[in-house]
């Protein structure tokens, strides 16, 4: 019984951490209890402390951070009340709020970032393990079995971005192992995403890499800079030669996808349906603009500009927009736009300010807080990265587990 003792606490709150993490694809039984077990170890804490009448200590930045995922939450509640939408859409953000104590139970019992070392590169090794078994072992067109190959893969590739700042702090502190780990976390991510075929994550390369070459910049040497660039130009030649990869295919197809829709006014193609579901999204966002269409009129909508001739019926048939920013601006309106971007840029900003540390631990949880929410702001512009509840609380719960590691400069109030 020694360990549940309320000493023992912070040791559960970082083994279930990272046994969340360690089960993103993989024992979805396992997976659930740990977010469930830390909800209720959140819930706890929150009404020990509020029954002792004590405070939870919050300073400015993190007060604005719950206020930003209230705001969010508060809207699709209204929203989803507004439109008299089905209760599973209601179940993702009650979900959210129901973990929201948790946060406060991070900022208590800090997560160590040993743990995260652990964690996020064995997670992305995971992944490719699924994704290669799926692929090359029982030769599935498409990996990760009941799960979206799309978000799967995204969220395969974020592990792998992850584990680039874990591997600078490993280098500097010249931990051999972890350094190496690190490395694999980084190919393992990488090669999931590729092995998924989803282009959409592609896109956060560039940005990614720009924001840890700026936090990193002043550790790393211009020998080592010019390295990576041409690591990352050689591995990309590489995936774009090599046909199992089908790096190319896409690629040729992507090109050939704008080329039918721009100069041959044909929309039946992968690329020209996300065309003229963006354009749908928009037409129902100018005709709702206050309080959106709601999930299940946003679908009546798409059959009726279809029948209506306005856009493709190729396209009519999905339920969403392809596109995170104009499908809650269309299903929830403006207010559901502005704080969708809430949730995004209220924690970059503690998470900017984190990067540019002078503890280089700080530092490390900053930039794992920028690379994170960076790479899913990439991901929405082609995908519906939070149409699935395991992609929404992917992001929140690790924005919220990084945030709560912030050191705050300011006095606590």
């Amino acid at each position: 019984m020694q360990l549940f003792r309320f000493e023992k606490l912070p040791v559960w709150v970082n083994v279930l951490t990272a046994v969340y993490i360690l089960t993103v694809f993989i024992l979805k039984p396992v997976h659930n209890a740990a977010f469930i077990a830390l909800a209720l170890l959140g819930l706890a804490y929150s009404l020990i402390v509020l029954k002792n009448k004590q405070t939870f200590a919050l300073t400015k930045e993190d007060k604005w951070f719950c206020y930003s995922l209230l705001f969010y939450i508060i809207v699709r509640l209204v929203t989803f009340g507004f439109h008299d939408d089905r209760w599973r859409h209601v179940d993702v953000v009650s979900q959210l709020l129901a973990f929201l104590p948790a946060y406060f139970l991070l900022r208590r019992f800090k997560i160590r970032l040993n743990a995260l070392f652990f964690a996020i590169p064995c997670s992305a090794v995971i992944g490719f393990a699924v994704a290669a078994y799926d692929r090359l072992y029982l030769g599935l067109r498409l990996p990760f079995g009941s799960m979206i190959h799309i978000q799967a893969g995204d969220m395969a590739l974020s592990l792998g971005w992850l584990s680039f700042p874990l591997f600078f702090y490993a280098l500097k502190k010249k931990q051999k192992i972890l350094t190496a780990l690190c490395v694999l976390g980084i190919l393992a991510g990488l090669g999931a995403s590729v092995l998924s075929t989803a282009r959409g994550g592609w896109i956060s390369l560039p940005p990614v890499l720009i924001a840890l070459l700026y936090i990193f910049r002043r550790q790393l040497s211009g020998k080592f800079i010019a390295g990576l660039c041409t690591l990352v130009v050689a591995g990309a030649v590489a995936l774009f030669m090599i046909p199992q990869t089908q790096v190319s295919q896409r690629i040729y197809q992507a090109h050939s996808d704008i080329v039918n829709y721009f100069e041959k006014n044909n929309p039946n193609t992968s690329i020209g349906a996300r065309f003229e579901m963006w354009k749908g999204a928009l037409m129902m966002a100018q005709e709702h603009p206050l309080a959106g269409a709601g999930e299940a009129g946003f679908k009546t909508h798409f059959e009726k500009y279809a029948a209506e001739g306005k856009m493709a019926k190729s396209a009519s048939i999905y339920g969403h927009a392809h596109n995170l920013y104009l499908e809650n601006l269309a299903k929830n309106g403006i207010f559901g736009l502005l704080s969708l971007l809430a949730i995004f840029f209220v924690p970059l900003r503690g998470f900017w300010r984190g990067a540019k540390s002078t503890d280089f631990a700080q530092q490390t949880i900053g930039a794992l807080g920028v690379v994170h929410v960076v790479a899913v702001l990439f991901y929405g512009m082609s995908e519906a990265f939070f149409s699935l509840h395991a992609t929404q609380m992917f992001y929140f719960f690790l924005v919220f587990v990084l945030h709560s590691m912030l050191e705050r400069p300011e006095s606590k109030s």
